[in-house]
């Protein structure tokens, strides 16, 4: 079975594309020095920090 030079290019292209997105994450992780950037990037930690947001405030205003 032949492969396209179409093909080829379209799998690198598609391929470079993931590859910069996931460098572009990492890049604004590293520079703002956390961990999730969005709710989606772990959604158990995330309710988990919420849950430490909310008690730190229940507990602040006492």
């Amino acid at each position: 079975m032949r492969v396209s030079d179409n093909t080829s290019a379209a799998a690198v292209g598609d391929s470079l594309k993931r590859t910069r997105t996931k460098m572009e994450k990492l890049q604004i992780q590293n520079a703002t020095q956390k961990k999730l950037l969005t709710p989606s990037d772990d959604p158990a930690a995330n309710t988990k920090i919420m849950d430490i947001r909310t008690d730190a405030t229940i507990n602040s205003q006492f």
